[in-house]
């Protein structure tokens, strides 16, 4: 099959844009912050179309590519944070382990994001994309991302008064060289 990319800007006409056999084609000419609408019409080998359009087609406004700031451990997980990027709606959160391949794993509106479902003793790299409210990526990502080794934060498991003391016990996590133990007075 041979296929005919039409795109229109909120106040103009359909546009050719290229033709293509592929499944897909590039629109190499948009620009953040503006608003585009594409659909795509079947032609024929001589490039005569053999179909209609969707005269709605699928809008998108590119924005501009998160700039990765950080990720640190928390005491609930790995948190994620970038930059505002410019013509975004929503953000989706992706990570992967060493020789793996980037897995979503949520969704959000902020700047900042904290995974929840880190394994301790785990390295996780990470990676954000703009998003639009259908679910349609409006910018490209980080191919790098930014890496951690996730290391879960102790958790008390018992106090006990012994002689010339209190003893603390926490599990084990799993990523620990050591522990440093803390502590404070009234308030």
């Amino acid at each position: 099959g041979k296929y005919r990319i039409y795109r229109k800007t909120d106040s103009g006409n359909w546009e050719d844009i290229g033709e293509t056999t592929a499944s897909s084609f590039t629109d190499r000419s948009t620009e953040i912050g503006s608003s585009y609408t594409y659909t795509v019409q079947c032609l024929d080998a001589e490039g005569t179309p053999v179909s209609d359009y969707d005269p709605t087609g699928r809008n998108l406004s590119p924005a501009e590519t998160p700039v990765l700031a950080g990720v640190s451990n928390t005491d609930t997980g790995v948190r994620i944070s970038w930059s505002d990027a410019r013509g975004a709606e929503k953000y989706r959160v992706f990570r992967k382990t060493a020789g793996g391949t980037w897995s979503r794993i949520g969704d959000t509106s902020d700047l900042f994001y904290t995974d929840i479902s880190a394994t301790s003793g785990t390295e996780y790299t990470y990676t954000v994309r703009c998003v639009n409210t259908v679910g349609d990526y409006s910018s490209d990502y980080d191919h790098t991302g930014k890496s951690v080794l996730y290391v879960a934060a102790p958790v008390i498991t018992g106090l006990s008064t012994t002689a010339g003391g209190v003893q603390i016990v926490w599990g084990e996590v799993t990523g620990a060289a050591k522990y440093r133990v803390f502590r404070k007075t009234g308030s």
